[in-house]
């Protein structure tokens, strides 16, 4: 029986497991946490903040310093009843070309969306740490920050206009953040 989907504001009235959600057909925007299914329609602002952080995590792939694969989307298992769909990822080792991936990426990417907002800030970002990733991105347009969490150590920084990101696991990659919101 395939799972009643509603928009992310309303969840599944019955938990669904992976193999259930992953026989299902593939719909950017539609992930699973804990069992319930959530759906999300991006906006054009959240696509074009994707693809600026997409695009700058490609250079720096190109760059002699950078290696490893980028990309978005894909259904990344994290427990028996998780399946996240990151807008950005990075892997320093390329996930196989296949769409289910077990595990988390190395850096995940959230852009954060008035839809599920709480859900980037609460559970999703639990089931990421629980998982093990190593480090979460998330993209805050409404306050023009971006909230850098390092899991392994605890630690999170607040980037503003003005700062740069980087990261241990990008050795000279830098985003300045005035340059990521600019007619966003």
């Amino acid at each position: 029986m395939a799972p009643v989907v509603r928009h992310v504001e309303k969840a599944t009235a019955d938990l669904v497991g992976v193999d259930e959600f992953l026989a299902g057909p593939e719909r950017p925007g539609v992930l699973l946490i804990d069992g319930e299914v959530f759906v999300n329609d991006a906006t054009h602002r959240h696509q074009r903040l994707c693809a600026r952080v997409f695009r700058a995590l490609d250079r720096w792939i190109d760059s002699p310093e950078g290696h490893g694969e980028v990309g978005w989307g894909g259904n990344w298992v994290m427990g028996p009843a998780t399946v996240l769909k990151p807008d950005v990822w990075w892997m320093a080792t390329g996930p196989g070309d296949g769409a289910r991936y077990d595990g988390p990426p190395d850096l995940a990417v959230e852009v954060l969306s008035p839809g599920t907002r709480h859900l980037d800030l609460g559970r999703k970002g639990d089931r990421y740490r629980e998982a093990g990733l190593p480090e979460l991105w998330l993209v805050d347009h409404r306050n023009e920050m971006v909230v850098v969490r390092q899991f392994a150590t605890d630690d999170d920084a607040e980037l503003v206009p003005g700062d740069v990101l980087t990261s241990t696991q990008l050795p000279g990659f830098e985003l300045a953040i005035d340059a990521l919101f600019a007619g966003a």
